[in-house]
């Protein structure tokens, strides 16, 4: 099971990469329905991500120094 979820992984990783779209719109429900992973954890752990991506993702942008522009009338 552990070598098809990570075929899986790969091939939705492949599909991402050329069309642009999210993963989880694809990976969640090839766990769900595929898989028969519970729904609860599928999306419990990609909240979890998504959280973590955040926050460092909001944090980046407060250790910088803000760009000087000036306004034209």
């Amino acid at each position: 099971m552990d070598t098809g979820i990570a075929l899986a992984g790969l091939l939705v990783g492949v599909i991402v990469g050329l069309a642009g779209m999210g993963g989880g719109a694809l990976m969640t429900p090839i766990l769900v329905f595929l898989f028969r992973i519970d729904p609860l954890t599928v999306t419990s752990g990609d909240v979890v991500l998504r959280r973590r991506h955040s926050w460092s993702s909001g944090s980046r942008p407060s250790r910088a120094r803000p760009a000087e522009m000036e306004v034209s009338e």
